[in-house]
């Protein structure tokens, strides 16, 4: 008969866990680019008087201080996807160590 480990529950919640990290991951950087083109698109609207030497570099400080803090934002949600997610993999990766352990002794 095919013993079933008693912590299958816990590992596939762990594994559905990073899953989960990895689809925010991606969703945060599509997300990301959209509203960055968003962004270049309304600036390249700008009308012939933003476009003046003078007026330019204002604008760019200002197109460049949004996209930073865009930046920032999408790292933020990035790392809350992967909060914990370390400790737990280490935690699990001790358990199984532990319970390969204990067989090789009973076994041996």
């Amino acid at each position: 008969s095919l013993e079933v480990p008693e912590d299958t529950s816990a590992s596939f919640t762990l594994h559905m866990e990073v899953i989960q990290a990895y689809i925010n991951l991606f969703a945060s950087i599509a997300s990301y680019h959209d509203q960055v083109s968003l962004l270049e698109k309304l600036n390249g609207k700008d009308s012939m008087l933003d476009n003046v030497i003078i007026f330019k570099s204002k604008k760019k400080k200002q197109k460049d201080k949004k996209i930073e803090e865009l930046q920032k934002a999408t790292l933020n949600e990035i790392e809350s996807g992967f909060n914990g997610l370390r400790e737990k993999i280490w935690e699990k990766l001790e358990q199984t160590t532990g319970a390969t352990a204990a067989i090789s002794v009973t076994s041996g």
